[in-house]
C-alpha cells in the first residue's frame, strides 16, 4: 500500500500494525527532482500478524550507546558504537562480493525488537546491503562513471568484474529472528490506524540508530537509519532508505512497524 504524501519525518507520524510473522508488499518511488523539488514521499507499509535521513553524518555524532527497554512481553534494544574500521569494512565488502562499500558504515550498530516467546525483528547495515542488486537496474547517470573512478584508485580495486548499484538502493524490510519457531511470512490488507496515531501521548522512550550514509562523491547522498518511538499504548519503528541523487531524483523506501498494547499476542 502506497501512502504519498505523508508526515513521517520526526518522531511523531503515521503507521503500521504489526507484531510478528506476515508483511505486505513493499512499494519505493522515483521522483525526478527537477519537476517535484517538494519531495513527495512513498512509503512501504507492512503488517506482521500476532504470533503468539537523511542529514549528514555531523550531525548525528560518533558517541557510543547501548539501551535496552522492556515493554511488556517485548524487549527493546538500541545499539550505536563507533564507524567500522577499514580492515573490517574491506573484509565485509570481499563478503557481500561488492567494489566497496557505504563511505560511513556502522556495521555493529543495530535496533532490535524481541518478543519474549523467541521471534523478533531486527535492523542492522550488513543485512541491509545484502539486498543491494548487484546485477540489474542500476541507475545510469552522469556522475556514475566519475564516482566510480573515484573509488577505485588502488591496485586491489582494479579488478572488478561485476557491476554493482552505486546508491546503494536497497528493499531491505528488517531480519526476522526466532529460526526454531519456523516463522512464517504472509502478505496482509490491514492498514495503519492513522487516526490513533495522531492522539498526543507521551513519549516514553526515543531512539534513531544510523546504520550507513555516502555522499555519493558529492553528487548527492544516500543513507539507511532506523527509530523507534514509545508510548504508554504502542510503540512505532520507521526503517527508511533515502537517496538524493543531485538534478535526477529522490528516492524513499520506508517500512513501518506498530504495535498496540490491547493486541493480544
Amino acid at each position: 500500500m502506497a501512502d504519498i504524501g505523508s508526515t513521517m519525518d520526526g518522531p511523531r507520524d503515521d503507521h503500521t500494525q504489526r507484531s510478528q510473522s506476515d508483511r505486505e508488499r513493499h512499494v519505493s518511488c522515483d521522483i525526478p527532482q527537477v519537476t517535484d523539488p517538494v519531495g513527495r514521499r512513498c512509503f512501504s507499509l507492512f503488517r506482521v500478524a500476532h504470533a503468539g535521513p537523511a542529514t549528514a553524518m555531523m550531525s548525528h555524532g560518533f558517541h557510543s550507546s547501548h539501551q535496552d527497554l522492556s515493554f511488556g512481553p517485548w524487549k527493546l534494544t538500541a545499539s550505536k558504537t563507533h564507524i567500522m574500521k577499514s580492515a573490517d569494512v574491506e573484509k565485509l565488502a570481499d563478503e557481500l562480493h561488492m567494489p566497496s562499500l557505504p563511505e560511513t558504515m556502522f556495521g555493529d550498530n543495530v535496533l532490535r525488537i524481541q518478543h519474549g516467546s523467541g521471534f523478533g525483528i531486527e535492523f542492522n547495515a550488513t543485512d541491509a546491503l545484502r539486498c543491494v542488486n548487484n546485477y540489474r537496474g542500476m541507475l545510469k547517470v552522469a556522475c556514475a562513471e566519475e564516482w566510480q573512478e573515484s573509488r577505485t584508485e588502488g591496485e586491489h580495486c582494479k579488478e572488478v568484474v561485476k557491476p554493482y548499484d552505486w546508491t546503494y538502493t536497497t528493499d531491505y524490510k528488517g531480519t526476522l529472528r526466532g529460526e526454531s519457531l519456523k516463522l512464517k511470512v504472509v502478505p496482509t490488507t490491514d492498514h495503519i490506524d492513522t487516526e490513533k496515531l495522531k492522539a498526543r501521548e507521551q513519549i516514553k522512550f526515543f531512539e534513531e540508530v544510523l546504520l550507513f550514509e555516502d555522499e555519493l562523491h558529492d553528487h548527492g547522498v544516500s543513507s539507511l537509519s532506523v527509530k523507534i518511538r514509545v508510548m504508554p499504548s504502542s510503540f512505532f519503528l520507521l526503517w527508511r532508505f533515502f537517496l538524493r541523487i543531485d538534478g535526477l531524483l529522490i528516492r524513499m523506501n520506508d517500512t513501518r512497524l506498530y504495535h498496540e498494547v490491547s493486541i493480544l499476542i
